[in-house]
């Protein structure tokens, strides 16, 4: 039988209080600029930055103004905008 890759159970308190502080401090952690541009947005995240509507999202990328994909070709709710595009249109 092979070990776990992760244990069940409580941890001693000092592991604990370790295990927070690392949590807090990752979660102030502000993204990477590489981040930023390699991160992709939903139809909807992406619209909200622009101000448009999520059609008008599709409309975009459709048009070849937007660079992204689509994670799954059968389904419209599957595409996502790359967050470097928009900024290259909102700064155009």
């Amino acid at each position: 039988m092979t070990e776990p890759l992760v244990k069940v159970g409580t941890l001693p308190q000092s592991e604990h209080v370790a295990a927070m502080k690392a949590l807090e401090i990752a979660a102030k952690a502000r993204p990477s600029e590489e981040y930023k541009e390699t991160r992709m947005l939903t139809r909807k995240e992406a619209a909200v930055r622009l101000g448009v509507c999520p059609a008008t999202v599709s409309r975009m990328y459709h048009a070849g103004e937007l660079q992204g994909r689509y994670l799954r070709p059968d389904s419209y709710r599957s595409l996502r905008i790359s967050s470097k595009s928009i900024d290259e249109v909102i700064n155009a």
